[in-house]
């Protein structure tokens, strides 16, 4: 019979976060390996198989390309942004800001060796 989670050890809880992970990542590893048997199979951009809608989404992906290859293409935008690491600094040193970080709390697990 399972236990309710409030009856768990913080070291189970841990040692079940960690078995989820790693299903986590077989259940990634079998998806990947099934998109990639469906898109070998598929003869048109998008196919009906019984009650499934499989289509087939070609992704442009820029990642070799400079901003001084396309500069001269008008291909390159001027974004502004908030400097997090400059606020973090400032926020760090006790100076005034027009407003306060929302702050998300989170556990980081990871396994350690035990001598």
């Amino acid at each position: 019979m399972e236990k309710n989670i409030s009856e768990y050890t913080q070291e189970e809880l841990c040692n079940l976060y960690d078995e989820m992970k790693v299903s986590l990542e077989q259940l990634d590893a079998g998806q990947k390996v099934i998109r990639e048997e469906l898109l070998m199979r598929m003869k048109d951009d998008s196919e009906i198989y019984g009650e499934w809608s499989v289509t087939r989404v070609d992704k442009k992906l820029w990642s070799k390309v400079t901003v001084d290859e396309v500069r001269e293409l008008g291909a390159v935008k001027t974004v502004e942004s908030v400097d997090t690491t400059k606020l973090n600094k400032l926020w760090k040193s006790g100076a005034k800001l027009p407003v306060e970080p929302t702050i998300i709390s989170y556990p980081l697990i990871k396994r350690v060796e035990v001598a």
